[in-house]
């Protein structure tokens, strides 16, 4: 309480014209054009951080850098260095029993608004030639509102034309009866050995799966790791 009685408060983002900006000039699946702009400079940057709520985080932490009186070519260089959480919006190339796969593995957590905002970026970068495959799990803490909070990303899923959704875990029968009503192919699994055998199974020979669900009361991560692991050669048991 003392050291905050005795700090100086400073305003992020004020209106004096003195800002940084950061303009999204192009996306890719696995990352970002920017523009970064002040008043005496512009720089071309591209960075590994994609998604609209990671760009979103990135444009508010460089203006606080900034206002806070970092150098910009030091914001630009920590910009070009950044690397995302593991498992959060994480894009890696693996390969499956000889296909190789893009991974979008984004299971650090799971609300409604951070799957819309993987699910835009998809949107966006995704070819008409590729389909993405979905394994998705659970929303937590939703009660009461299970229904409509699953229609609407159903929705959101189905707007990404998908090749297939491979649902895991329980609890998820209205996501499921609203993706089957959209003529989705639905696929059910319990582990992640279900999940992996469901991918060698539909997965084409050059594919996009993503991955997202709440790891808390789904432990889905363990999807992640299993994946990994297969890819890297590894053994699967049940």
């Amino acid at each position: 309480m003392k050291a905050a009685e005795r700090a100086v408060p400073k305003i992020i983002g004020g209106d004096d014209d003195l800002g940084i900006s950061i303009e999204i000039l192009n996306r890719c699946l696995d990352k970002s054009i920017l523009r970064v702009s002040t008043q005496n400079s512009v720089e071309e940057i591209e960075c590994r951080v994609i998604g609209k709520g990671q760009l979103s985080n990135l444009a508010l932490a460089a203006q606080t850098a900034f206002d806070l009186g970092v150098h910009p070519e030091e914001i630009s260089l920590a910009i070009r260095e950044f690397r995302l959480q593991r498992r959060k919006m994480e894009f890696i190339e693996i390969s499956l029993d000889g296909k190789n796969i893009s991974f979008l593995d984004d299971c650090h957590n799971a609300t409604l608004i951070s799957f819309k905002s993987a699910l835009t970026h998809i949107r966006e970068v995704i070819t008409p030639e590729i389909y993405p495959i979905m394994i998705v799990g659970r929303i937590v803490h939703i009660e009461g509102q299970k229904k409509s909070i699953y229609t609407e990303l159903a929705k959101e899923i189905v707007s990404c034309n998908p090749q297939a959704v491979v649902l895991y875990g329980p609890d998820l029968s209205y996501l499921s009866s609203s993706l089957e009503k959209s003529s989705v192919r639905v696929l059910a699994s319990d582990t992640p050995l279900d999940v992996i055998e469901c991918l060698k199974k539909i997965v084409p020979e050059k594919g996009f799966v993503f991955l997202k669900g709440s790891h808390r009361g789904t432990r889905i991560r363990e999807v992640s790791t299993a994946i990994r692991s297969y890819a890297r050669g590894g053994s699967l048991t049940r």
